[in-house]
């Protein structure tokens, strides 16, 4: 895949890059009316890495993002950015982080314009011409024209709506960004869109990335390492290589693995969506 590293953010002033953010996961175990969804959970994710999290539909990988960002709280055990509670005051005032929900998460009286400049805009970061611009272009870098950034969210398509959501996260230039599912009810094309400007905002920002999904071939692709969660625990986290090779391991042990990669799923030899 050829990966444009040209700016994104604004043509005029790429940001300086910032020291890395590292993640830190504990002992995370988090229950619903007396049903496990997390099961003591431990992992470290390292300053700016692509940090892929994979599994089946209610595996917990939105439960866990959640508890990245700060939505919930775990019932035991503890997640730690550079150290600190994401829950606290503290963080959120040194390290900025932003979320791209799996339903976008668009507030639906504001135009595609309003929605991606609204964190620069409430924080009066930059002049609003200059606000503006950086809008356009990173929608640009979506394939979403002028037309479409005077759009409302009704009047958008599944997909389009998850883009929108991606640069509103972009353009805040966060040092963590934490992504539920991006490329879903997107197609190939804009899939590999969609996987550019995740590889290109952590180049230019120095991000730590955290996706979830259940495409196993944007995981393969895109990841740095990857994460496998299967019934709220955790199976195995390698790189891509060391995970792809347990599809054809014999070993017992390994046969839940085994089956969550081979399930369903075309051989891995095939050209991905992302290539």
């Amino acid at each position: 895949m050829n990966i444009d590293t040209s700016p994104n953010i604004t043509s005029r002033n790429r940001p300086a890059k910032q020291q890395g953010v590292a993640i830190s996961v504990r002992g995370l175990s988090k229950s619903f009316d007396g049903a496990p969804v997390l099961r003591g959970l431990s992992f470290e994710i390292a300053p700016g890495e692509i940090f892929v999290i994979m599994g089946p539909s209610g595996a917990g990988k939105t439960v866990l993002l959640n508890h990245l960002i700060g939505l919930l709280e775990p019932d035991h055990g503890e997640v730690r950015i550079n150290g600190m509670s994401p829950t606290s005051r503290n963080l959120h005032d040194k390290i900025r982080m932003a979320m791209v929900f799996q339903n976008s998460g668009l507030l639906n009286s504001l135009s595609v314009e309003e929605n991606v400049s609204l964190y620069l805009t409430e924080h009066r970061l930059k002049p609003w011409q200059q606000i503006r611009q950086i809008v356009r272009e990173q929608l640009e870098h979506l394939n979403l024209s002028r037309a479409d950034a005077a759009k409302y969210p009704f009047e958008l398509s599944g997909g389009m709506k998850k883009r929108v959501a991606i640069a509103r996260a972009i353009v805040m230039e966060p040092r963590v960004i934490l992504y539920d599912e991006p490329t879903a009810e997107l197609d190939p094309v804009m899939a590999r869109t969609v996987v550019n400007e995740i590889r290109r905002a952590r180049a230019l920002l120095s991000q730590t990335s955290v996706l979830v999904t259940h495409d196993r071939e944007l995981a393969f692709e895109i990841a740095d390492r990857i994460a496998i969660l299967l019934d709220g625990s955790l199976l195995k986290i390698g790189t891509p290589a060391e995970i792809k090779s347990y599809q054809s391991s014999e070993r017992k042990e390994d046969a839940a693995l085994r089956n969550f990669l081979t399930a369903n799923y075309k051989n891995n030899e095939t050209k991905s969506d992302y290539e």
